[in-house]
């Protein structure tokens, strides 16, 4: 049994709503405080919404100004407190500091964070703070067991791998793994889980993994879901991590081109026109 079978989506993306009901009626609410950052609108793939509409206080935070004056109109109408923020990793705009500044409750049960980027390291600068159960975003395009994230201010994200050590490192245990998101619960409440399986191997998700595939002579295709989409340009995202040594060089050197068309052609020969050629009854070998 897994806590992913109790998924379910009223506000969030990947069944992270039926999960934290799961979670919150094995470990019981405490505070009843939610935090969420960058909220959006309050409701767009928010993993709180379905907390602070049903009696939880939100703290919702969200640096766009156009969604967040969405947000406050949203919210409004509920125990809420909205910020006009971007949170960061030193200084002032760190999550702790910005709740200090805001006087809020230190005792929060639930945070998520969801920014694209730094939430590897918005974990890594929690000191005080202690959410009973924390949700944070991963890269899902890259295999669980590999150690990688980010450097500061890049557009990459972090690996499961990466996100479990520096999670480990605050005493925070995982528990489940959605499509977008990883889900830990503090050392002394993962106990409450034995009856469910959180063996990683078991519950990393590996829907969104791609592969390039060769032949003997060294041609090439793309394989895979690519939920972000292929463009031409090589990423020169700053990496780090133990699996981040030889990670995206300007030179894709396994491949004959970097070009976007010559792997787009190779998809298509590779891939998309034998089978659609099966679907038609013509043999693959016809041109």
């Amino acid at each position: 049994m897994k806590l992913t079978d109790y998924s379910y989506n009223k506000y969030s993306q990947f069944g992270e709503d039926g999960i934290i009901d799961k979670i919150f009626d094995i470990i019981k609410p405490g505070s009843k405080v939610c935090v969420e950052f960058g909220a959006w609108d309050g409701i767009h793939c928010s993993n709180t919404a379905n907390l602070w509409r049903n009696g939880w206080k939100g703290i919702l935070i969200e640096g766009d100004a156009k969604r967040f004056a969405q947000l406050v109109k949203n919210a409004q109408p509920f125990d809420c407190m909205a910020v006009c923020r971007y949170v960061g990793i030193s200084g002032g705009d760190t999550l702790e500091n910005i709740l200090k500044e805001k006087k809020t409750d230190p005792d929060i049960d639930l945070l998520s964070i969801d920014i694209d980027g730094d939430d590897y390291h918005i974990i890594a600068s929690l000191s005080s703070m202690r959410p009973r159960v924390i949700i944070c975003e991963y890269n899902h395009t890259v295999p669980y067991w590999l150690d990688i994230y980010q450097k500061p201010g890049e557009y990459f994200g972090a690996s499961v791998s990466a996100l479990i050590r520096v999670a480990k490192e605050k005493d925070y245990q995982l528990v489940s793994i959605t499509d977008g998101s990883c889900i830990f619960v503090t050392g002394p409440e993962y106990k409450k889980f034995e009856a469910f399986n959180t063996n990683l191997n078991d519950i990393a998700n590996n829907n969104y993994l791609n592969f390039i595939i060769t032949n003997y002579s060294g041609q090439y295709l793309l394989h895979g879901r690519f939920p972000f989409g292929i463009n031409n340009k090589y990423t020169t995202s700053y990496l780090a991590g133990s699996s981040a040594v030889n990670s995206f060089k300007p030179d894709l050197s396994v491949c004959d081109t970097g070009s976007l068309k010559g792997v787009l052609r190779s998809l298509y020969h590779g891939i998309i026109k034998p089978v659609f050629n099966k679907q038609r009854g013509v043999s693959s070998n016809k041109k």
